[in-house]
């Protein structure tokens, strides 16, 4: 009973029931062709965590929902993977007899093997079905999927950087209107065009009068001590008398403009600031524009879905060796 039946079953089994499988592999490596991408490098080893990131990308969309509706929709997956036997089909033992969506997305996942090699981006995918053809046929459609899907994905990301690029250049032009128009309001407030050139020439006059207001004083001096009763001093001290007034005007213009100059250099320094904004956003721009109408992500099929010669499961002796291993162990534990 422990060891002569459950031989019998899984050679009646393995040799006469259980339906053969076939394995199509293929291999692939998606770059990036946006900037500072692996384009053009000789080496697959250049900018592998860029590929690496793409090949989890495509894996996740190949074992997502999704996928598995497009791979329904487009072939009899349902027909093809309960061609087999009663233990390994779907609607069999390997699904607990269920024929729902759910159980057919889990059978098509569980065949489905990706794996990615981190060193270079390489991704292998493999997929078994009961015939070659199935196999080679769903493993191409859902890759030809998967890499459509990833190229949508960069036009959309694409169409975004052009939208944001756009929108920056509008907010960079409406910043140096603004910066302008507050420029020429103070302009138009202060009927100053700059004032910088105003106060240099205010100072250079009140230089002038100082000087001539000193001379007139030493000369002045140098009279009244020579000619006490001359008429002459007091046509000189008239005159210092008139240049101290001048003198006291051009200050006080001179503080009053230097009060509202104050505010130019933050104007201009504004102005100067929206220019370069605006020239950075159009460069931005420009680099969207260009980026538009070239694709985000370029798929590299080292290897085609392959068209299996021969059959890859169930390994009928080794399979049937394990169990006669097991029940030999049982049988001695039993003793």
């Amino acid at each position: 009973m422990v060891i002569i039946v459950p031989n019998v079953i899984a050679i009646i089994y393995y040799f006469f029931i259980a339906s053969a499988t076939y394995n199509s592999s293929a291999q692939v490596v998606v770059e990036t062709t946006l900037p500072h991408s692996g384009i053009g490098q000789s080496s697959l080893t250049s900018y592998a965590p860029e590929r690496v990131k793409n090949a989890y990308t495509i894996k996740n969309i190949i074992l997502s929902w999704s996928a598995y509706q497009h791979i329904r929709n487009e072939l009899p997956l349902r027909k093809w993977n309960a061609s087999g036997d009663f233990i390994t089909a779907y609607g069999g033992v390997d699904t607990f007899f269920s024929r729902s969506d759910v159980a057919l997305w889990k059978y098509f996942d569980h065949h489905f093997s990706v794996s990615i090699n981190k060193n270079d981006g390489v991704m292998s995918l493999k997929y078994t079905a009961y015939k070659p053809q199935w196999a080679q046929k769903i493993l191409q459609s859902t890759l030809q999927y998967a890499i459509g899907k990833m190229k949508k994905m960069g036009q959309k990301v694409r169409e975004s950087r052009l939208v944001a690029a756009k929108a920056a250049v509008a907010s960079a032009q409406s910043g140096l209107k603004t910066a302008n128009n507050q420029l020429s309001l103070y302009r138009k407030k202060t009927s100053i065009y700059n004032p910088k050139l105003i106060l240099q020439n205010e100072l250079h006059l009140l230089t002038n009068l100082s000087t001539r207001s000193a001379e007139l004083s030493a000369d002045a001096t140098a009279l009244s001590h020579a000619a006490p009763k001359s008429q002459a001093v007091s046509g000189y001290n008239k005159a210092i008398f008139m240049l101290n007034k001048k003198i006291k005007s051009a200050k006080q213009t001179l503080l009053a403009n230097d009060n509202i100059a104050h505010l130019y250099p933050v104007l201009i320094a504004n102005q100067s600031i929206a220019e370069r904004l605006l020239s950075l956003a159009k460069e931005s721009e420009q680099k969207a524009l260009t980026q538009a109408d070239a694709p985000s992500f370029l798929a590299v099929k080292l290897s085609d879905p392959s068209l299996p010669k021969g059959s890859s499961g169930p390994e009928r002796m080794v399979d049937t060796m394990i169990i006669f291993g097991i029940t030999l162990l049982l049988w001695s534990f039993l003793r």
